[in-house]
């Protein structure tokens, strides 16, 4: 309390004082008890909400100050406690990051979080579900045969045999596929 003048007391604060021990100021009003005016325009503002930080702790992400609840991905919304990835001034959770910059799935060109299980025929990269036969969906297993087409698709050895096999039917018959329309 402050005594006024006239000697009655009042409940204005000191602007003195710190505030009491515990209080957590939430706005500048209520820190400008406390704090110099010359000192608002040094307080940080969120590089998420635009509002002042007056959190006991500031994040640094890209040069930029953040309040803890305002650093979030920017694809999932996750709140970023402890750690976070940053491309073109926009910040991501790790699986978001390398969903979008990782290593892409050679079956769905989708990323591939660096945590997650992967399939390989020679260089391509494949999700577990992804690496699975065209023609029968059936997944393919570690030591399983299959056939790698041009375009990164995947056929299980039995049903590229059988389509063979039917081409080459096809072609004893005289029911060759047909060529295509010539001009």
């Amino acid at each position: 309390m402050v005594m006024t003048a006239g000697g009655r007391r009042g409940l204005r604060p000191d602007p003195h004082r710190s505030p009491p021990a515990g209080s957590l100021a939430t706005s500048l009003q209520d820190i400008k008890p406390y704090c110099p005016p010359m000192l608002f325009p040094t307080i940080p503002k969120c590089a998420g909400c635009e509002q002042p930080i007056l959190d006991r702790f500031i994040l640094k992400v890209l040069e930029r100050s953040w309040h803890g609840k305002c650093l979030k991905c920017i694809d999932c919304q996750a709140q970023l406690a402890d750690k976070c990835f940053a491309r073109n001034g926009q910040v991501f959770c790790k699986d978001d990051f390398f969903k979008r910059f990782g290593t892409k799935c050679a079956g769905c060109e989708q990323g591939i979080p660096p945590t997650q299980v992967v399939r390989r025929a020679q260089d391509n990269v494949y999700h577990l579900h992804c690496f699975a036969c065209i023609l029968c969906k059936r997944q393919l297993n570690t030591g399983d045969e299959f056939y790698l087409m041009e375009d990164n698709k995947l056929v299980c050895k039995a049903d590229y045999e059988a389509a063979k096999a039917r081409e080459q039917r096809g072609q004893r018959s005289g029911h060759a596929p047909p060529s295509p329309p010539s001009n």
